[in-house]
């Protein structure tokens, strides 16, 4: 969905998109989980994580078109991990979804295994271009900030 799309009624305000381009890499989405997803998440104060684990945002995934690395997908489950450690008592459930590369598959499921797992550290920098990322993300932060603090 669009940035703009945030809810109706009793549930506006609650529903967080953040549209981002074809190519989009793992430096990008890991910034927009460290000023959307993870802030928002640790709001929320959810009792139970659960992640739709889709993998077509992978690099190599023929249908996604997104740029995104087995690195990535570790990154982002460090930061929900955290939100769950933070807010769940560590209750996450993840749910396969997506992924057509089966290559890229088991490798990003094997990454985002061994953090939740704790076998490996989430990565904390990733290569590419995060500052694409800063034009939506000040978008959604604006459309959201009603709801939720953003820290500056």
């Amino acid at each position: 969905g669009n940035y703009n799309e945030i809810g109706e009624g009793r549930g506006e305000g609650f529903t967080v998109n953040v549209p981002l381009a074809k190519g989009t890499d793992d430096a990008a989405y890991l910034r927009v989980f460290r000023e959307i997803v993870g802030p928002v998440s640790h709001a929320f104060r959810p009792d139970l994580v659960l992640i739709s684990a889709g993998f077509d945002a992978h690099l190599r995934d023929p249908l996604g078109g997104m740029g995104v690395s087995e690195e990535g997908f570790a990154a982002m489950m460090g930061i929900l991990g955290a939100v769950a450690d933070e807010t769940a008592r560590g209750r996450v459930a993840l749910i396969l979804e997506g992924g057509y590369d089966l290559i890229a598959l088991e490798r990003s499921v094997a990454e985002v295994l061994r953090v939740l797992l704790g076998e490996r550290d989430a990565p904390k920098e990733l290569e590419g271009d995060a500052d694409y990322a800063d034009a939506v993300i000040q978008k959604v932060k604006t459309q959201l900030g009603p709801w939720w603090s953003f820290a500056s």
